[in-house]
Formats: structure tokens, C-alpha cells, sequence
């Protein structure tokens, strides 16, 4: 199944008729690796500790990372700029603080395989996006890979379903007695 959606990423990587990768696709992957392990550790605290406390923390220590980074690397971190601050805020507030919130609180009930499955459409959405916002062109090769990712994560749903003896939810204590 994972072989699935690797072979969908290639396809949406490739450009026209060949199949180069550029150091974009490489951060990508390394990306996914790290998206990964958060899943897997936001689902095994995510039962243990206060939600609310759990997404202060990610984001506090991603935040002092990249200012770490930023300083390191010789980039000015803290410039601003008035002509973004609409955009800034409706980033900050929807995209960052209520997307991990509501992620950290939804895996308390679903499993970690589930979420990644999730994941997994979400170079789907950009490039169904950037067809219809920026009018971009999706080529044979990336409707192969969008359909490849669509079927892997079908295909493991039903896999992960059947190996795990669940029904439409996984089994948790907040789902034994309904």
C-alpha cells in the first residue's frame, strides 16, 4: 500500500513527459518523513495530556526553532511588513493555532494510521486547488499520481479496517460503549 502513494508522489513530481525531481521534491519527502513522526506522537499525547497545552507547545517549539534557524542561517527574522498583516493573521489564527488544535483533538479518537491516511490527500487538494485558483495545468501524469495516492489510501483504509477488526471507527475508550 505505501508503495501506492510513493508512486503517486513521483507521478505528481513529474514534469511533463519526464521524470526529474528538484531540491523542492526532496524537501517534500523529508517533510513527509517529519509529518510522519508528528502524527505519531500527537496521537500517542493527544490521549494523555491537555490538548489545548499539547498545541501550545508544538507551536511554541516550532516557533523558537525557526527563529533559531533563521538567526543561524543569517536571515533577518523578525521584519515586518504592513502590506501583510491581513494575510499574517489569517494564517496565524485558521491555518496554524485551529488546524493543530483541531487536529491534536480529533487524535484522541482516531488512530494514527487514520490521520496519515488523511495526510495523504493533501497534494491532492494543492494541485485540485492551483487548478481552479491559479488555472494550472494537471498533466496525464498528475492525474495518474492524484489517482494512485486516492487509491492507496483506499486501499489501506480497507486493509487497516479489516486487519484491525473495526468497523467505521477504530475501537478506543471513547468509542466501546456507543
Amino acid at each position: 500500500m505505501p508503495y501506492s502513494h510513493l508512486s503517486g508522489f513521483i507521478f505528481l513530481c513529474a514534469t511533463g513527459t519526464s521524470c526529474s525531481f528538484n531540491k523542492g521534491d526532496l524537501l517534500g519527502l523529508i517533510c513527509s518523513i517529519c509529518i510522519a513522526i508528528h502524527i505519531i506522537y500527537t496521537g500517542k499525547y493527544a490521549r494523555e495530556c491537555d490538548v489545548y497545552w499539547l498545541t501550545t507547545i508544538q507551536l511554541g517549539v516550532i516557533g523558537l526553532l525557526s527563529l533559531l534557524i533563521t538567526y543561524f542561517t543569517g536571515h533577518d527574522a523578525l521584519v515586518w511588513y504592513p502590506e501583510i498583516r491581513d494575510a499574517l493573521i489569517l494564517c496565524v489564527l485558521f491555518a496554524t493555532i485551529f488546524a493543530f488544535l483541531v487536529q491534536t483533538g480529533m487524535q484522541q479518537f482516531i488512530s494514527a494510521p487514520s490521520t496519515a491516511l488523511i495526510f495523504c490527500l493533501e497534494p491532492v487538494f494543492a494541485a485540485v486547488c492551483a487548478y481552479f485558483l491559479i488555472d494550472e495545468k494537471i498533466g496525464v501524469t498528475g492525474l495518474i499520481g492524484a489517482g494512485l495516492i486516492l487509491l492507496g489510501m483506499i486501499l489501506s483504509e480497507i486493509k487497516l479496517k479489516k486487519l484491525m477488526g473495526w468497523g467505521v471507527y477504530p475501537q478506543t475508550e471513547h468509542t466501546q460503549n456507543v
